[in-house]
């Protein structure tokens, strides 16, 4: 046997080409499963510095009985999630499902 390709050497580079490209798209799957996964704290990153009303001096934070009261009254039904941030700067949210927040 000479130089030429072997069928063991066509196996294994068939082999090779097939494991790389179902490591790339694995690698791509695993990828946009992590960036759903994480993706309201993505966006709440990203929107971050749009989002922070200006302060108020010394004003107390509203308690969860009245934010709900205040959802609630936007004509909404009540909200799945309320969250309240530690950071006093960070606007509070209510969650309505999936796709609706105020």
């Amino acid at each position: 046997m000479g130089g030429g390709m072997t069928i063991r050497k066509i196996l294994f580079w068939l082999h090779l080409t097939a494991g790389s490209l179902a490591g790339i798209v694995i690698f791509i799957m695993s990828l946009t499963g992590v960036v759903l996964a994480w993706q309201r704290q993505i966006v709440n990153f990203a929107d971050r510095a749009s989002l922070r009303p200006p302060a108020p001096v010394q004003q107390a934070r509203m308690s969860p009985e009245n934010l709900l009261a205040k959802a609630v009254e936007s004509g909404r039904a009540v909200p799945s999630t309320l969250t309240i941030r530690s950071d006093s700067r960070e606007p509070v949210a209510a969650e309505f499902g999936r796709n609706s927040v105020i």
